[in-house]
């Protein structure tokens, strides 16, 4: 299958607009008050980062976008400084209201509430599987100096990931027919095309 990169190509000039609004609403039953969350993106070719407090399960963003743009959420770490972020979620910001719900974390919640919020929700629900697959492997790079002796071990373990990572290549694929005008399709097309083996299926 190849997919055009011109569609996705041809959105750019319309994620360039006047100033907008847009805030992020999020709830998490096992966010605690008083734990510190950061929203961090890029504006004018300037990065920005803002924080809030968490309070009654809930907290809240507010600000103004010129462009469209990823960006990402985190708690308690302040990734001005941190070295790792435990709890991060990519976000699109895009002007309207994007809601964040969690059942425990960051990590797992569902953002949605704009076009391409939605968008990336479809797109992870697609991908679950795959995720849930991989989740069940275990990383050679976690193995015990024992099991790293094991050649066979090794080099299965490597093909199994191997596939998982096809498998996931090939649902992105799919999501990008089938929303070849959503800019996340072009977020993810680029993506795919870092690694020079899937360059033939993008062009």
């Amino acid at each position: 299958m190849k997919t055009s990169l011109i569609p996705a190509l041809l959105l750019l000039p319309s994620l360039l607009a006047a100033q907008s609004s847009f805030s992020i609403k999020g709830y998490g039953k096992l966010l605690k008050d008083g734990d510190s969350i950061f929203l961090s993106y890029k504006q004018n070719d300037k990065f920005l980062l803002d924080s809030t407090v968490v309070k009654s399960n809930a907290f809240e963003f507010k600000g103004v976008v010129f462009t469209t743009v990823k960006g990402y959420i985190c708690r308690k770490d302040n990734p001005r400084f941190a070295e790792l972020l435990m709890d991060a979620r990519d976000v699109y910001i895009e002007p309207g209201v994007i809601s964040v719900q969690s059942s425990d974390s960051l990590l797992h919640a569902l953002i949605t509430g704009t076009p391409l919020n939605n968008d990336n929700a479809i797109l992870e629900a697609m991908l679950q599987p795959v995720k849930m697959k991989v989740e069940k492997v275990r990383n050679p790079d976690h193995f015990t100096p024992d099991e790293l002796k094991d050649t066979a071990l090794v080099n299965a373990t490597r093909q199994q990931l191997l596939e998982l990572y096809n498998e996931r290549v090939a649902v992105q694929l799919s999501f990008i027919k089938q929303h070849p005008a959503s800019y996340v399709s072009l977020v993810t097309l680029a993506g795919i095309a870092r690694n020079s083996r899937f360059i033939p299926q993008v062009e």
